[in-house]
């Protein structure tokens, strides 16, 4: 029983630890990684799975009238088939983070670990059959735990490289640009009643923008889905996955960009709690801002989210120490309608002032002649995260927001009066916000979960509304994804599509006559 446990708990963290190398292709697979690795996950899977699974046994044996029931075939089998369904679950959901090989590997894996649990079932009858005594059931055990080892070994993830694009110029724009990025837009929102004439720049974008659904790759990675927006690229090209990059030097000597997705959650498949987290290695494809900036553009990017990096044409404007003023009776409005929600009063608040800070700088950079900003705004988000009305009687969330959707109509407003007519305009959130789903709902009713949350995790569609010349206004476009939307501004701009950018441009939304008048031009 205790050889039948753990050892199948040692397979289980050797199944972890291919889980983690396929999931980050771009860390070299050395062979001094490997042999340290293998040991660690050993002796982590062992006491994370193989010690509760002996305190099973034993209590199941102590009830048994056939206490000699060997039962490694089946245990093995469930950790092979576990491994297959997390393999294939993994492949299902990164598709656009795990490109080429890679990809092709962890889909290969699962197949492979189903192939391993029907081969420890066949074994294990073949040695029951035969009456095998303990030795022989021994070598099974070493022998199942082998099969990690050689798939590993025998297998070794694909190296994967990053795309890696400099802040070349690409070309003098026809007209400035400004692109918002306000997180929590989604059609939903945009077509509430509550947009109406007490919101009047909204409502200008609602009736003379077109209006694209933007379908997010799933899974939901914030800053890989922001990055995407600004690069015209996928994460497996611009490398941007997670907030937060894993340091496991013993094993691995690059940063871990992505960890796989399990029940548990990500972060307990790491072994021994030896991982540092720390900030996630900088994009290597120069967004859109910075090949403008390097063509002669002057550039303000306003607190746009990603790992940038030092590299100047590169970096985000950091935050403004300076307080923001907001118009006082919209200021009282907001403090007597958070009165309500003192549990993320701090934190909505925050959001508004930063946003308020950011709308001011953005509104004098265009002032002094700023051709090219870039703004992010996420007090819409955290609004309608926390408390967006999901029944009737939450009239106190539906006061709060509908101010929120003021406040908001006033920063736009703000910002389109300041800039000049030609400017194109780009309203855009990589995703939407959705209500609790089945299982959070099912958390709840067992007393988890949180008690209000509207969330990205599903992935539902976000948003982008385009104003300007060229655009067809007030059409509503077929969906697109979120490096379209790079490619699509560098159009309307009049400027060449760069070759590697891996989006297209949203033609649907382009006036007829601007696609006649203007070739589509491609550069490396």
């Amino acid at each position: 029983m205790w050889v039948d446990a753990l050892g199948a708990g040692v397979a289980a963290g050797l199944v972890a630890e291919a889980l983690v190398l396929r999931m980050n292709p771009e860390n070299t697979q050395t062979v001094s990684g490997v042999v340290i690795g293998m040991p660690l996950w050993a002796s982590w899977g062992m006491l994370m799975m193989g010690v509760p699974l002996l305190a099973v046994l034993a209590i199941v044996q102590r009830f048994r009238f056939n206490k000699d029931r060997w039962v490694a075939p089946e245990l093995f089998a469930g950790v092979f088939v576990l491994a297959s369904v997390l393999a294939a679950v993994n492949a299902r959901l990164h598709v656009h983070l795990l490109l080429g090989s890679a990809h092709r590997v962890l889909i290969q894996d699962a197949v492979g670990w189903a192939v391993a649990a029907l081969l420890a079932l066949a074994i294990g009858t073949a040695i029951r059959r035969v009456g095998g005594g303990p030795w022989l059931r021994f070598s099974f055990t070493v022998l199942m735990i082998v099969l990690p080892v050689l798939r590993v070994g025998l297998v070794p993830t694909p190296a994967r490289q990053f795309l890696e694009v400099a802040a070349n110029p690409l070309g003098t724009p026809a007209r400035p640009l400004l692109v918002i990025g306000l997180e929590g837009l989604d059609r939903k929102f945009l077509l509430a009643d509550s947009i109406s004439s007490a919101v009047p720049s909204l409502e200008r974008l609602r009736e003379e923008g077109a209006k694209v659904n933007i379908r997010p790759h799933r899974p939901h990675l914030r800053w890989a889905l922001w990055t995407s927006v600004a690069t015209g690229t996928y994460p497996g090209q611009h490398g941007v996955k997670a907030h937060w990059g894993w340091d496991l030097p013993l094993v691995f000597t690059e940063t871990l960009r992505l960890l796989p997705w399990t029940p548990e959650g990500s972060r307990m498949i790491l072994p021994w709690g030896l991982a540092e987290r720390v900030a996630p290695p900088p994009v290597t494809v120069a967004p859109l801002w910075a090949r403008l900036r390097a063509s002669g553009v002057t550039t303000q990017v306003f607190g746009w989210p990603g790992s940038w990096g030092g590299d100047p044409s590169l970096r985000v404007e950091p935050e403004f120490d300076r307080g923001a003023v907001l118009e006082p009776t919209m200021n009282s409005s907001l403090h007597a309608a958070l009165e309500y929600f003192p549990e993320r009063r701090a934190q909505i608040w925050k959001a508004i002032v930063g946003d308020q800070a950011r709308i001011d700088a953005a509104r004098d950079a265009i002032a002094t002649g700023t051709g090219n900003v870039w703004i992010h705004l996420e007090t819409l988000s955290l609004a309608r995260q926390f408390h967006e009305p999901l029944r009737r009687r939450h009239t106190h969330e539906r006061q709060f927001i509908e101010l929120v959707t003021e406040l908001v109509d006033d920063q736009l407003g703000t910002l389109l009066a300041a800039i000049p007519d030609t400017t194109l305009v780009a309203l855009v959130s990589p995703y939407g916000l959705a209500p609790p789903g089945s299982f959070e709902r099912l958390k709840r009713l067992i007393g988890g979960g949180e008690d209000w949350h509207t969330s990205a995790e599903s992935s539902p569609d976000g948003l982008m509304v385009l104003l300007g010349r060229g655009v067809s206004a007030g059409q509503r476009v077929s969906p697109a994804a979120p490096p379209d939307i790079a490619p699509t501004l560098c159009y309307l701009l009049e400027l060449p599509v760069a070759q590697y950018m891996e989006g297209s441009v949203i033609v649907d939304a382009v006036e007829p006559s601007f696609l006649s008048e203007n070739p589509l031009r491609v550069v490396d």
